[in-house]
């Protein structure tokens, strides 16, 4: 076969393969046509499906921390209205959240503290029962311990009911310049006096030393100063008041007590044991420094319950825990405050989430509301210490999002793809159907 007829037969066969090959081309043009109408492309749609579920994931974890949150802004909420009520019962409000019923009652029953009643004014910044007054006394009883040190005795203990004694008597005992009697305990007062341990332990100890040194001459007042030593005392309670008597703006007072009586003694049989077991007491008058006796031993009332639910603690100890609870009362809208932020923190990362969220073609998303916690209603709180006032939430950390497509750039690669996907549709037909028709009539 010459070079010519051979150029000849391969164009004739490429013309009755020309047919076959746009039928090819036009079945892959509809092919990929439909590839693009179906969605972009399905890396692109995976893409989307995955960063979507991560968002969803996101969302799920914000709306718990939100909920969590919220939960914690309504405890905060109910215990600053606690504290706030507290606050405004002074020293009683103290008792009464650390649960010394018996104490409370001194400072609040007038079936128990009977005369005393009309004297006390509860928070009153001048009052004994003012938080900072009783703060402030704790000092008072650090002397009085290293006093006892200093004399080879053991340190007192504080008890909550000693404390409320203390000063129940000191606010009647202002105005009155008398022991009041009022409860069995071993008492010593202090009227004028910047410094009371002055004249109850230095000036008495002189005149005990006197009187052990001169047994059969007249006797000296030394009763606060046995009070202060007495090895039958274990535990003692301290108060001062700021209220106006006759010598000066401060009246002092210290109580001391056995708790072997306490737990040992039925209530039938109190008075009479307490009575043979206390260490007599005495009182110096400031204005004249005129000392005399005073029995300070009989309750006028029955006081079987006063110890109810007191705590005996070291000085050291109390005083951490009573500091605790003033700085609690101090600014009870501090961790409602933190909370609120916490809040809206949590709230932030919720509603950002939900601006990422992406919506399917067609459906509108339906995105999960943040759930509505239930109220919570504490009742009292325990002493501080016991159940130390915990930290408001600040919210949970979100995991790290995945960047996901371009809002806009997506739309824009969907309506290309759509216009594409038309335009290459429309070729595969009229390409299939030319080649379909010059086929039909070779054939024929």
């Amino acid at each position: 076969m010459s070079f010519m007829g051979s150029k000849s037969a391969a164009r004739h066969a490429d013309k009755k393969n020309c047919p076959i090959r746009l039928l090819t081309v036009g079945i892959a043009s509809i092919a990929a046509g439909a590839t693009l109408l179906g969605f972009v492309s399905p890396a692109l749609a995976a893409d989307n499906s995955t960063d979507q579920n991560t968002v969803n994931e996101q969302i799920a974890a914000a709306s718990k921390a939100l909920e969590k949150a919220k939960a914690t802004l309504t405890d905060k909420k109910n215990a600053a209205d606690q504290a706030t009520a507290y606050k405004a019962q002074g020293t009683a409000g103290y008792f009464k959240y650390v649960g010394a019923t018996g104490a409370y009652q001194v400072l609040t029953d007038s079936t128990v503290n009977g005369k005393l009643a009309p004297s006390i004014k509860l928070g009153d910044p001048k009052d004994a029962t003012s938080i900072d007054n009783m703060v402030a006394t704790m000092e008072q009883l650090q002397k009085a311990n290293q006093l006892r040190v200093n004399e080879g005795k053991p340190e007192l203990k504080v008890s909550d009911t000693l404390m409320a004694i203390a000063q129940a008597d000191v606010d009647w005992a202002s105005t009155n310049i008398d022991h009041p009697q009022q409860f069995t305990v071993g008492e010593n007062l202090s009227w004028g006096n910047i410094d009371p341990f002055i004249s109850w332990y230095d000036e008495e100890k002189a005149a005990h030393d006197f009187n052990v040194a001169h047994p059969s001459d007249p006797q000296k007042i030394d009763g606060h100063y046995l009070n202060i030593v007495s090895d039958k005392y274990d535990i003692t309670g301290f108060a001062k008041s700021q209220y106006p008597n006759p010598y000066n703006n401060m009246t002092y007072g210290q109580t001391f007590y056995m708790s072997s009586a306490i737990k040992s003694v039925a209530p039938a049989s109190y008075e009479e044991k307490d009575k043979s077991q206390l260490v007599s007491a005495s009182y110096t008058h400031p204005a004249a420094n005129i000392a005399t006796p005073a029995s300070v031993f009989t309750a006028a009332a029955d006081t079987s319950n006063i110890y109810a639910g007191s705590r005996t603690m070291t000085v050291a100890d109390y005083t951490a825990n009573l500091k605790t609870y003033q700085n609690w009362i101090a600014d009870p809208q501090k961790d409602v405050s933190s909370a609120q932020a916490a809040v809206d923190n949590a709230q932030a990362a919720y509603d950002a989430l939900i601006a990422k969220q992406q919506p399917k073609p067609g459906n509108t998303p339906t995105a999960p509301k943040p759930p509505t916690p239930d109220r919570i209603n504490r009742a009292h709180g325990t002493a501080p210490g016991s159940k130390p006032v915990s930290d408001p939430v600040q919210g949970r950390a979100l995991p790290k999002t995945r960047t996901s497509a371009d809002p806009a750039k997506t739309r824009l690669a969907q309506t290309g793809s759509n216009i594409l996907g038309v335009v290459a549709v429309a070729i595969g037909l009229c390409l299939t159907a030319v080649s379909a028709f010059v086929l039909k009539r070779k054939a024929v």
